[in-house]
């Protein structure tokens, strides 16, 4: 599934020719961040939405800024191709956005306590993201990240700031619950119905933090739920912690790349706690499963070419129902039975379990004033499966 905005496509002609800039070390022509933006083709939306917002004349002040630059590949995978495609979105409300990706301050990678998650700091739209970095012997690469955006390329200094890149657009939705986000977004309407019926909905709009994985409509559907066959449960019949108060997480406010920040800090491979509620099943989430060089690796990200180990570069995440304390993908690999509900993605032809994945980054680490929501490609239990003896 992917979010589009519905644009008419036009083929955009530019009569501007844009100077080639050699992007991993420091430029003598280009001196400003706004300066560098300007003439930096794989940066064109990002310059377009920063011009149209008025905050590229920001840019060209003294600052000091930290701006985080997601790409163009980071637009065009929210349905993003084109400049025209910026103009027609809502001027404020991108401000915002794009103001939350700027720091009124210079922050390079090495200033980021190491081993430190949650970071709060002060952005130009007025509200705080969250930073992350760790770092360790065992992994090739250092993690940095902000709100669950990944870095890609640190520490490019210009007169006036420093840029990060990062893989995707930071996604901020101020003033607006858990429960408001899902209630605006109809692709979600029948976890909506799901949560209503068994009375999680109205937790969603108290303080928390929750952290919610959101299987699509249409996910549902391929599983044969519907509005309509959840309004005609009884729901006294079910269980219904297991059958949707699952794609809950209570107290938690949880970004996908934490699940690499803690394998970095405390080698821990899975996170796991009981589904509340029901004292037979675990909720557990885990990276993808990559078997390199004859070492068996988990992650949410990886930085070498996908040809290697067979997996698409958007793949984030799985999630599994399981009445052992171990995800499915760790169950398989060790040889073990493990009953684990519901149906998943079915990405793996090599596995009979049903594991349900988080395979678009971009849909990922949707942050709210009381939590942060995923999506999530498949249903983690089945109706059947929450009965009641």
């Amino acid at each position: 599934m992917r979010i589009r905005f519905f644009f008419i496509f036009v083929l955009l002609v530019s009569a501007c020719k844009k100077e080639e800039v050699v992007l991993n070390k420091p430029n003598d022509e280009i001196r400003s961040l706004a300066g560098f933006l300007a003439n930096n083709f794989d940066f064109t939306l990002f310059y377009t939405a920063l011009d149209y917002t008025g905050l590229l004349d920001t840019l060209g002040t003294a600052g000091p800024f930290t701006v985080l630059a997601p790409d163009d590949k980071a637009f065009n995978d929210m349905g993003i191709y084109k400049p025209a495609d910026i103009r027609q979105l809502n001027r404020d409300s991108l401000r915002y956005a794009m103001a939350y990706h700027i720091l009124p301050m210079r922050l390079m990678e090495d200033d980021m306590p190491i081993n430190e998650i949650d970071v709060r700091f002060e952005t130009l739209a007025g509200t705080s993201l969250y930073a992350s970095r760790a770092v360790s012997d065992t992994w090739e690469y250092p993690l940095f990240y902000f709100s669950g955006a990944l870095t890609e390329h640190t520490d490019w200094e210009f007169s006036n700031g420093v840029i990060h890149t990062l893989e995707k657009v930071m996604k901020p939705n101020p003033g607006k619950s858990v429960q408001q986000w899902l209630y605006e977004r109809p692709e979600y309407s029948v976890l909506v119905a799901g949560l209503k019926k068994f009375g999680f909905w109205d937790e969603l709009a108290t303080t928390g933090p929750f952290t919610v994985f959101c299987p699509s409509n249409e996910r549902f559907k391929l599983a044969g739920i519907t509005e309509e066959s959840i309004e005609a449960m009884d729901a006294s019949k079910y269980i219904g912690a297991r059958l949707f108060g699952t794609y809950i997480l209570r107290n938690k406010h949880y970004f996908i790349r934490d699940y690499d920040f803690f394998l970095y800090t405390q080698y821990q491979y899975w996170y796991t706690e009981p589904v509340q509620g029901d004292n037979q099943y675990h909720l557990n989430f885990m990276g993808q499963y990559l078997f390199i060089n004859g070492q068996t690796f988990f992650f949410t990200y990886y930085r070498y070419s996908a040809g290697n180990v067979g997996y698409p570069l958007d793949f984030q995440y799985s999630l599994s129902v399981s009445s052992r304390d171990t995800p499915a993908g760790y169950v398989f690999l060790a040889n073990n039975d493990a009953d684990i509900l519901g149906m998943g993605t079915h990405y793996d032809s090599w596995s009979d379990y049903y594991v349900s994945y988080g395979l678009y980054k971009h849909l990922h680490d949707n942050l709210c004033e009381n939590g942060v929501v995923h999506d999530l490609q498949g249903v983690l239990v089945l109706p059947d499966e929450a009965l009641k003896n």
